[in-house]
């Protein structure tokens, strides 16, 4: 990770760009303002019980899938969080919620992609904010996240 974005590195060594990192070929983030996604289990779940089970950990495709089973939608936004790997920490910081799209509030609907901005989809876009789509940061440095790695969370703001 680095503030461009994440890479994901396969079991097989294969690299593979996030489609949120600066330098995707098809990059959604060409200016690099959106920073890393964090989400936590728990909101998967929640999401689950309202709009169905298609909505699996990780399909939402960020970053960083905290296992926290009581989520992270609505908690107080921590000023950093440390990222503690066996042999380095990588700072996460400046934390803000993720604005939900309308191409993700479409699939939690099971609309197609093509399906208009109704009333419905302004109100599941409302209801996913908040933190229940997740959160962003900045990468202060660059670093790798693997699983299992720990988190220490800094104090929140106020």
């Amino acid at each position: 990770m680095s503030d461009d974005g994440a890479v994901g590195i396969t079991a097989d060594g294969e690299r593979i760009v996030d489609v949120h990192h600066r330098h995707h070929p098809q990059t959604r983030d060409p200016q690099g303002r959106g920073g890393i996604s964090v989400m936590g289990t728990g909101d998967y779940r929640v999401l689950r019980e309202r709009y169905g089970p298609h909505l699996v950990d990780g399909i939402a495709g960020e970053s960083v899938l905290v296992d926290a089973d009581p989520g992270l939608a609505g908690i107080a936004l921590p000023d950093s969080i440390e990222v503690q790997g066996a042999d380095e920490t990588l700072v996460l910081q400046d934390f803000r919620v993720a604005d939900p799209c309308v191409e993700f509030t479409r699939f939690c609907l099971r609309l197609p992609a093509s399906a208009p901005v109704d009333a419905r989809l302004k109100e599941t876009l409302k209801a996913l904010g908040d933190g229940a789509r997740g959160y962003r940061a900045w990468v202060a440095g660059r670093g790798t996240v693997r699983v299992g790695d720990r988190l220490q969370v800094r104090e929140p703001r106020v």
